[in-house]
This record gives structure tokens, sequence and C-alpha cells, in this order.
């Protein structure tokens, strides 16, 4: 009786659970927004960088790095790193996407959002054929890693142009 029910649950089902625990576990320990230098150090370590910079609003050049980052050039000296790691047993991934300086290759924020589930096979939304495995993403909003830098640009920017 029991042992049948967990056998034909199993059969089809096998990965909601630990897809469930692995994807918690992955949100509360590196999900979130990580900050390693704020605008305000970076303009202090490189003096007159944030007034020059110009930040690229269409058409940024894009990159595919040798190990699989994309890079995109937002301004003539950040740019954006954009990585995806893939779980190769479970439907989990890692989404990293990092502010980088050019001129040295130091990271100055990264934001990391994990999600789970199956992707759409042509027909319907996520999900749409195991309904049951998978949960929200979480972790920061696409872009929120920019949103400072971008910010404190245009006060300066703003302050220097009055």
């Amino acid at each position: 009786g029991w042992l049948a029910a967990l056998v034909m649950y199993l059969l089809v089902a096998w990965e909601q659970v630990p897809t469930y625990v692995v994807h918690k576990f992955l949100c509360v320990t590196k999900a979130g927004l990580h900050v390693y230098v704020t605008p305000e150090q970076w303009d202090k370590e490189n003096p007159g960088a944030i007034e020059n910079l110009s930040w690229i609003k269409k058409g940024a050049k894009r990159e595919v790095l040798s190990d699989g980052i994309e890079r995109f050039h937002v301004s003539d000296r950040l740019v954006w790193d954009v990585a995806r790691k893939e779980n190769l047993i479970l439907p989990l991934r890692i989404y990293e996407y990092s502010l980088v300086d050019s001129k040295n290759e130091a990271v100055l924020v990264k934001s990391v959002a994990i999600g789970s589930g199956y992707p759409s096979i042509g027909v319907g939304g996520r999900n749409s054929w195991k309904i049951w495995v998978g949960t929200e993403q979480c972790g920061p909003r696409l872009g929120e890693e920019k949103q400072g830098y971008k910010e404190y640009w245009r006060s300066r920017h703003d302050s220097t142009s009055e």
C-alpha cells in the first residue's frame, strides 16, 4: 500500500522536495545584493572618474567571456557581467549580475538571484509541464546592482553641471 504509493509518487515527482529544500537554502545563503565597493568609495579611489563616466543607453557592446559570462559595456569604464549557472540534477539556476570596473576587473557590486522549476516547453508558461516543481525566484530585481552607481553618478553629474 504505502510503499507502492511512495514509488508511484517518486516516479513522477522525485525532484520536488529536494528542489524546494535546496532552493530555500540557496535563497538564505547566497541570494542578495552584495556591495563590495560603494559608489562613494569608488569615487574616492578613482578621482574624477565618476564625472567622466558616460552611460551607454542602447546598443551596449556585448561579448562572451571564456567562462560563458556575458559582458555588456554599460559605460566607458564599467561593465555588467551576467552569469547563469544551472544545476545538473535539480531544476535550479543561479543568476549572477556583477558591475565590474573594467580598468582593474574589480567587482563593485554583485546581485545573486536563485530560480527553480522547469522552463516553458513551447506551450504554457514556466513549469507548464511540471507545475508542482519550483518556486518564485528569490533575490534582487534585475539591474538593481547598477542602480546605486547610476544614482550617485546622476547626483554628481547634476551638481557639477549647475
